[in-house]
């Protein structure tokens, strides 16, 4: 059952914005984006659509949750050229049982992935295993059953951040942001906003230099910032915020960090009636809302690339990973 349910500091200057509803406007400024969006050239590649998306350096990665081939699917971000495949689904101690997060070395390309089912976080060589997918990979350390990651941004081999949960023994679990050290295991708790209603659900993003985590409410209409210590430094209210989460309802479902702007996919509908985000809200690093891009497709996940100044999506709908030019939107260029 637990298996379920695994699925430097900014300016201290800056103060928390403690701004009521009526934060911004949704509508005030929208950009149709859904003809500059291009499909990655999958070459007829059997990937399912539980898949999340990664960019480490000059590299895409799609880890495909569900999969009963290839887990692991690897494109150069410059070029859109599929590199190859890797990683078995199984319970072996060379296969992953359940993917969760990855995490890459973007010199190296040494890896580390979480596999809930066998509650661990291995690793390996992705070139190596690209080469021969006979290569090994090997457990860097066991998982804490009683408190483990998820939604995990990794930065390096000792840190990355994510949503720590905690089971509850039924069916449901309690989250807070943290930092985690995938090789020592330690696990520092974020002081968590006093704008986050209890039983939140959120999804966590980092910028690119690691400074700034972004937490993504999905069950009230927020998003908060914290420095890279933990620290809440701005909050980000829409016009449905309360405080206290309602689960029935999916706001922000995902988020990515460019070198300027927060990219939040949103919904603001009934979770039964459109989970996941169809168009994306950009805030600067203030939390100041700039516009509102209209997608047409729902979000899933989302990676920034910052050498291309791309961004990649991961949809359930047409097309199923998207590639949209930042830099070809205007007023959103570096």
């Amino acid at each position: 059952m637990r298996n379920r349910y695994m699925v430097t500091i900014l300016s201290v200057a800056m103060v928390v914005c403690s701004c009521g509803k009526g934060g911004y406007d949704i509508e005030e400024s929208v950009t149709d984006v859904s003809k500059q969006i291009n499909a990655l050239d999958t070459e007829n590649l059997l990937i399912g659509k539980s898949s999340n998306i990664y960019v480490y350096g000059e590299r895409l990665y799609i880890v495909d949750t569900k999969s009963s081939d290839w887990i692991l699917y690897v494109f150069d971000t410059k070029s859109g050229k599929y590199l190859g495949s890797a990683l078995k689904p199984g319970p072996s101690p060379y296969e992953i049982s359940i993917p969760g997060a990855l995490g890459v070395d973007a010199t190296t390309h040494n890896a580390q992935m979480f596999d809930y089912g066998q509650n661990r976080i291995v690793t390996f060589n992705v070139d190596s295993i690209l080469a021969d997918s006979k290569k090994d990979i090997y457990t860097l350390r066991n998982l804490n059953m009683s408190g483990f990651p998820d939604s995990y941004v990794y930065v390096n081999d000792s840190t990355g951040f994510g949503r720590l949960i905690i089971p509850d023994g039924r069916d449901s679990y309690s989250q807070t942001i943290c930092h985690y050290n995938a090789v020592t295991g330690d696990i520092k708790k974020f002081n968590t906003s006093e704008a986050v209603g209890e039983g939140n659900r959120s999804t966590v993003s980092v910028s690119p230099d690691g400074k700034m985590i972004v937490e993504a409410c999905r069950t009230q209409d927020l998003i908060v910032l914290y420095d890279a210590e933990g620290n809440p430094v701005k909050e980000i209210k829409g016009d449905s915020y309360e405080p206290v989460a309602d689960k029935t309802m999916s706001y922000f479902t995902g988020a990515a960090v460019t070198d300027n702007h927060i990219l939040a996919a949103y919904s603001g509908k009934k979770a039964n009636k459109g989970f996941y985000g169809d168009r994306i809200l950009v805030f600067d690093f203030d939390g100041n809302y700039i516009r509102t891009l209209k997608l047409g497709i729902e979000i899933r996940k989302m990676a920034y690339s910052q050498g291309t100044d791309n961004l990649y999506i991961s949809s359930p709908d047409s097309i199923q990973f998207g590639i949209l030019s930042i830099r070809e939107i205007e007023g959103l260029t570096k």
